[in-house]
């Protein structure tokens, strides 16, 4: 918090909070909760260079281990190094960083969705000539699919759409997330229900 999603560039700037006071219990922007793996999250995942799948029947898949194995590699290079030059400060910093990979594992492949109404007063919709403007008079919606958290990062890979309708009586949009590899219908039944408590279909 606060939310406000900028994009711009081009003749383009669209830009808008999800809401003008941002009170605490944020219950306007809650996420809405974490669910399965879905080819979104998994393209999403691949599209970055990390295992795409993260998870099996047995547990943390092949992929995710090497990665895993990979990144404390590296960073036992780097305390290594530390050591050599002296570094103490350093020394610690990096194996606190050492001490929370894959520990436990389960945060990579956790996948979280968020899906709210951008209902900020102050609004720009900046178009180039001839491209009509979304309204500024009427909700615009956001939604977003987290996946691949990082520990040592303190991130994970984000994906989104930002819905800004034309027409102020359009309505909620429906989710577009599952609409990543055609024909995978089951990726829009388990959609979790948005902040209106529905769950939208195509």
């Amino acid at each position: 918090m606060p939310c406000c999603i900028r994009i711009s560039g081009d003749g383009w700037a669209l830009q808008r909070h999800a809401v003008d006071d941002y009170a605490a219990p944020f219950t306007e922007v809650a996420s809405a909760g974490a669910f399965n793996d879905l080819v979104a999250a998994r393209a999403l995942r691949a599209d970055h260079g990390l295992p795409a799948q993260a998870f099996g029947a047995a547990g943390p898949t092949p992929e995710l281990k090497a990665h895993l194995a990979a990144a404390r590699a590296r960073l036992t290079a780097a305390i290594t190094a530390a050591e050599t030059a002296g570094d103490e400060d350093g020394r610690l910093v990096l194996a606190r960083r050492l001490a929370q990979i894959g520990r436990p594992p389960w945060p990579f492949g956790a996948i979280v969705a968020w899906r709210f109404p951008l209902r900020g007063s102050e609004c720009v919709a900046q178009v180039p000539e001839g491209v009509p403007a979304p309204v500024t008079n009427s909700p615009w919606w956001l939604e977003l699919l987290s996946t691949g958290f990082d520990p040592d990062a303190g991130c994970a890979l984000v994906r989104g759409v930002l819905h800004a309708p034309l027409d102020a009586h359009a309505g909620p949009p429906p989710w577009q997330m599952g609409l990543d590899t055609p024909g995978v219908e089951a990726e829009v039944v388990t959609m979790p229900v948005d902040s209106m408590g529905v769950r939208p279909g195509r």
